[in-house]
């Protein structure tokens, strides 16, 4: 992911990006999921598009990177979502 951001433009930006998609912890140590810790297909496109804007107003102005996410989003409801 880091490398396709990197050839998006977003370069400088790209952890930002990468923490919203799987999840960090901040300073307090307390993890903050991320669009890959849905439980659900609904609750994925439902946080991927709250992303969609927030990527836009970081500098996202193409979406390249919310279109390239949603491209990759069956290979998460096809592998954890099947239950």
């Amino acid at each position: 992911m880091k490398s396709a951001l990197g050839s998006f433009g977003v370069a400088g930006r790209q952890r930002d990006y990468i923490d919203y998609v799987f999840g960090s912890v901040d300073k307090d140590g307390i993890y903050v999921a991320g669009l890959l810790d849905a439980e659900s297909p609904e609750e994925f496109v439902a946080t991927l598009q709250s992303l969609r804007q927030r990527w836009v107003e970081r500098g996202d102005k193409s979406e390249i990177v919310y279109s390239w996410v949603s491209e990759r989003r069956e290979m998460k409801h096809g592998f954890v979502f099947l239950k």
